[in-house]
This record gives structure tokens, C-alpha cells and sequence, in this order.
């Protein structure tokens, strides 16, 4: 384990600045195709996004406190899987646009138990949109979004995942 140090928003960047990995060329291929099928165009913003934190928690993980609260952390970004959570928040596109007063991307669900939707608009800005509460949020980060929800669970450390077995 890599211990982490210094006040939680410290601890949050540095957190995700370990488990997020390099994407690949096909993983953006991949992220266009996803894009594609639920009939968004991603912006230049939301690619960026995709590039730089596409990779989290390929390898690495944040831990908590309890052990048992590591796994409901989320950081996922929508161009990796298809499973419906980039339509899902698809649908709230024009709500969100009316908030930024510009076009808008969905990019990642992040959070921690209950995670926010999360936009980009083009300026980087990050929307977020949660079950718990109408209002609609505004950061500058993903580990601002994380300070919102971790003010009483601060990460002590950053570890790697375990391997898989063939009993896995």
C-alpha cells in the first residue's frame, strides 16, 4: 500500500493521479463506438476527460478506513462499459445544458455509495447530477467531487488490485 498524506483534497489528487492509467488507442476507439451507439457526439472536453481518467481502477484502488467501504467508491468513466449508464444520463442532457448555459458532455459516474453524474462542458467544468438532492453541483475535479462525499471516510492509501484467479 502507498500511503497517502495531507488534507483529504490533497489526498484525493494524489489518489487519482495513482489508479488512473493510460488509456490505449483502442479504448478510444472504443469510447467513440460507445458514444456513437447512444447517439451523442462527445466533445473535445469529454475525449480529454476519457484520455486522462478513462484508466481508473484498472489496476490500483482507494483505500478507506474500513476495507469494506473500498468498493463503494466510484469512478467510472461511461466510455468503457455498455451498460446503459451513458444513456441513463443522456436523458438529462438538456437539464444540465440549462444549468452550464453552453453544450454539455456526459462523462463519468463518480461518487461514493450513491455517485453523481457527472458532465463536462467545454471549458472542463464538471456538472454533477445525484439521486439525494436536486440541485445541480459545479467542480473543477473529479477529486472535488470526492471531497463532497469523503469529508468523513479520508483515504489512507492507494494499493494494487488484487489478481484474478481462475475461482474469480
Amino acid at each position: 500500500m502507498i500511503e497517502l498524506k495531507g488534507t483529504l483534497i490533497e489526498r484525493l489528487e494524489q489518489a487519482i493521479n495513482m489508479v488512473c492509467s493510460e488509456v490505449t488507442n483502442e479504448e478510444i476507439e472504443h469510447f467513440y463506438g460507445i458514444y456513437e451507439n447512444a447517439g451523442i457526439m462527445p466533445s473535445l472536453a469529454a475525449v480529454n476527460f476519457f484520455k486522462k481518467y478513462g484508466g481508473a481502477y484498472r489496476d490500483n484502488y482507494i483505500m478507506l478506513p474500513n476495507p469494506k467501504h473500498n468498493a463503494d467508491i466510484f469512478f467510472k468513466c461511461y466510455g468503457k462499459y455498455e451498460d446503459g449508464d451513458l444513456e441513463y444520463a443522456a436523458q438529462y442532457l438538456d437539464v444540465v445544458k440549462e444549468v452550464a448555459k453552453q453544450d454539455v458532455c456526459p462523462v463519468a459516474l463518480i461518487g461514493y455509495q450513491s455517485p453523481a453524474d457527472v458532465f463536462i462542458d467545454e471549458n472542463g467544468l464538471l456538472y454533477c447530477m445525484y439521486e439525494f438532492k436536486e440541485e445541480i453541483d459545479v467542480f473543477k475535479t473529479p477529486a472535488e467531487i470526492l471531497e463532497l462525499y469523503l469529508k468523513n471516510d479520508v483515504p489512507i492509501g492507494v494499493d494494487k488490485k488484487p489478481e484474478k484467479t481462475s475461482y474469480d
